[in-house]
């Protein structure tokens, strides 16, 4: 059964289960299977306990990129998820801008809509003068790029 389904379906004590399991996970695809799962329960207040992930150093920062992309990507968890990036932008920044950037950019990818794009315009400078701009695409969408 396929763990992100069950999580849409799933509980607090479901996602305690989830974040124990993740916790003894043997291998990566395990611990991976188990992060996917808490990006995808819907509840507000779940979601906020997968971002304080973050904040009590429980992930690996090179998973950052990974769980900001699901959770923004996410109906349910996307304006939570963006309200925390703007209030905790400059402790991730450094985390999520790898690569000149692409990490960041990657992240916002599933959630950059023509309505927050001067709102990820501003908050999203970054001190070595990357700076996301997001314009819309010819298809309906959107896309981010650095310049």
């Amino acid at each position: 059964m396929d763990a992100s389904w069950v999580s849409q379906n799933g509980d607090k004590t479901l996602y305690d289960n989830f974040i124990e399991a993740m916790g003894l996970s043997r291998t990566q695809q395990e611990y991976y299977r188990y992060l996917s799962a808490l990006t995808s329960f819907p509840q507000p207040e779940l979601v906020r306990r997968t971002l304080a992930l973050v904040d009590d150093g429980k992930l690996r920062q090179q998973d950052y990129v990974r769980l900001f992309s699901a959770l923004l990507a996410s109906d349910s968890a996307r304006d939570i998820t963006w309200d925390y990036l703007k209030v905790h932008w400059e402790g991730v920044a450094e985390k999520v801008t790898t690569f000149g950037g692409r990490g960041a950019v990657s992240a916002l990818g599933g959630f950059l809509l023509h309505l927050h794009a001067r709102r990820c315009e501003t908050i999203f400078r970054h001190p070595s003068g990357a700076r996301c701009r997001a314009r819309t695409a010819a298809k309906p969408g959107t896309h981010a790029e650095l310049y």
